[in-house]
């Protein structure tokens, strides 16, 4: 098992099975405890047949509320033998979940990603990262309301063969940055890669 841990020991693990429920701890990767980890995907972003780390950090919701410059993505690519380097960083305040598929239909992976603790001056709060290659990508900031995405999913929504985007919003009484989007509850992107012939 691979999971994030997030708060004060904030850490990537692997938890090796041992057989009979016993499990061995491997730490990968590090961070300080105000890095605000939030969101670990994992995908073959080079396409090299080794799946890669996509972190999120951007969780601000603790005591030191504030616009921190290394919030953003990042991606970390697998060296092997549970070794990872840090090799894409995008800056993105309050960022909180990215998702990576073929969204696109090239035959790469793509990126989706929200920021849930965005502030007034942050018009981007979810931004599409189009695969390029050579972990260069495009960033699109795509037309839709700024709102607090929250959560985020992506699935064939439409059965037409390409991957739709589903956002949920969350805004609580006391905010009043985002009054414009408060009625948003949830958004569907629709997908315009694929149709049926």
């Amino acid at each position: 098992m691979i999971i994030l841990f997030a708060q004060a020991r904030e850490r990537i693990s692997v938890f090796i099975n041992k057989g009979n429920n016993q499990y061995q701890e491997k730490v990968l990767l590090t961070f300080p405890p105000v890095f605000g980890s939030s969101y670990l995907e994992l995908a073959d972003i080079n396409k090299d047949g080794l799946e890669d780390f996509i972190l999120s950090n951007g969780d601000n919701a603790d005591y030191s509320i504030c616009r921190k410059n290394y919030h953003g993505v990042r991606i970390y690519l697998n060296q092997q033998n549970f070794n990872y380097k840090e090799s894409w960083f995008y800056p993105m305040y309050g960022a909180t979940k990215t998702i990576s598929k073929d969204f696109d239909g090239d035959g790469d992976n793509d990126m989706a990603t929200i920021a849930y603790f965005a502030d007034a001056s942050d018009q981007n709060t979810f931004i599409y990262f189009e695969n390029k290659g050579d972990l260069k990508f495009k960033a699109w900031d795509v037309e839709i309301p700024h709102a607090r995405w929250l959560v985020m999913e992506a699935a064939d929504m439409e059965g037409d063969g390409d991957q739709d985007i589903i956002l949920g919003n969350f805004i609580d009484s006391k905010d009043t940055i985002f009054n414009n989007s408060r009625n948003i509850q949830a958004l569907i992107l629709k997908n315009n890669q694929v149709r049926y012939k």
